[in-house]
Parts: C-alpha cells; structure tokens; sequence
C-alpha cells in the first residue's frame, strides 16, 4: 500500500489516488477535505476488485438505473458494510460516506482497517457479501406492490402465474357470476374479462357448485355414486 501526502498533510491511500485522477466529477482535494473534516490524517476509500473504483454505498434504487439484479447485490453489500463499521465504531468517528457515494475511512484506526481488509477480501473472493439479503431486495425491487411484477418470466409470484380463468371458476363457484353473466371486472388485474370467452370454465363452475350443494345436503350426485360403484363415467 502506497501513500501519498497532500497539501494539508493528509496521506492518501494509494486507491484514492488512482481513482481520484482517472475521475472526472470527483477530485483528490474533495477526500482531503472529507479528511480534514473528520479529524482524519489519513484517509482511505474501500474499493471494488475489478477496477479499484469506491465500492457504492447506495442502498436506495431512486439513484439507481441499471439492473435491478446489480442494484440488490450493490445495495445489500453496503448494507453489510454499513453493519460491521457500526459495529466497530458506532459513533462513525473513523468512517464516513465519501464522495461518489463511497465509504471512506481514518486508515489509523486498526479496527475500522480491519474490517475494510475483511469486506475486500470478501468481495475479491465472491463478489456478495450476503446473497440471501440481495435476494430480498431484488424481489422487493420488482415487486413494489402485491400486484406489480417486473421480474423475468421465471417468477413464481401471485402476478405472474395469475390466469383470468381462475377469477373466473371461483366467483362462479361462488354464486356471483352464472352462465347469463356477460363480463365481470377481474379483482386481482382489474382487467374486463368477456365471459364468452370462459363459457366452458362458468359452466364447469356451475355443475361443481350444484353438486356441492347436493353433498351438503346429504345427497349423493350421479358423479359420487358412480365412484363408490367404482364405475369410470
């Protein structure tokens, strides 16, 4: 690890340096005064493996536009991060959020050091820091309501292996639609289902029912008795 020390006699950790020269928007005298602020005489940055740039500490997807995937990887790391400097130094007397939304630190502090050395290595070896929470937050993020779903085709939720065709069977089976019923409003879409197009489903909904009714009141339907008669109708 190489240092440098600018003008306020900060010493920089080489990765900030590297990052802060090849940046356009952010500059090495941003983190010598985040340094300066601090109280810090030196100041580092944690840093991705595949290109030495800060590792995001963005964990809300309003300043996020690239994939929904990255964004939960992205965010559920710096939330791990944000719970191990917590956990060291709880007052974030030796850490902070830097320029370009990444984590900075007071390179003298050992325990801070510590788990930045930690995180990185982490990263270096997998590139997830806790997969189950990544997990979570793609699911919330394509799901921002019980009836949105923005995921790809594979998602098994409610929206995306909801058929029209069941609204229709339930609510017939339920009394509320019969055959004479033109079109109904489906209540989980909100889509205008044109009954003609589910006549079979209605009508199979309506024979269950009737024989539903039969069992209830204690009378066997021609489908039972042929099936304690062990005949196939």
């Amino acid at each position: 690890m190489k240092e440098e020390v600018g003008a306020m006699g900060i010493e920089f950790h080489e990765n900030v340096t590297k990052w802060a020269s090849r940046n356009y928007s952010y500059k090495r005298w941003e983190f010598e005064e985040a340094a300066e602020s601090n109280g810090w005489k030196a100041i580092g940055m944690i840093t991705e493996p595949y290109d030495d740039g800060p590792v995001s500490s963005e964990t809300s997807s309003r300043h996020y536009y690239g994939e929904t995937w990255a964004f939960a990887k992205y965010a559920s790391n710096a939330e791990h991060i944000i719970s191990e400097l917590e956990r060291v130094d709880p007052e974030a007397a030796h850490w902070d959020y830097g320029p370009g939304r990444s984590f900075i630190y007071d390179m003298h502090c050992e325990r801070v050091v510590e788990v930045v050395e930690e995180v990185e290595g982490c990263l270096a070896s997998y590139g997830y820091l806790n997969e189950d929470r990544a997990s979570e937050i793609e699911y919330e993020e394509n799901h921002p309501s019980e009836r949105e779903c923005y995921a790809d085709e594979s998602c098994s939720c409610d929206v995306a292996t909801h058929e029209c065709r069941d609204e229709v069977y339930y609510r017939a089976l339920s009394g509320d639609i019969d055959e004479t019923t033109e079109d109904i409003e489906c209540s989980f879409c909100d889509h205008f289902i044109d009954l003609a197009d589910y006549a079979d489903t209605v009508k199979r909904a309506v024979a269950d029912k009737f024989h539903d009714e039969l069992r209830d009141a204690g009378q066997m339907t021609t489908m039972d008795f042929f099936k304690e008669a062990g005949v196939s109708k």
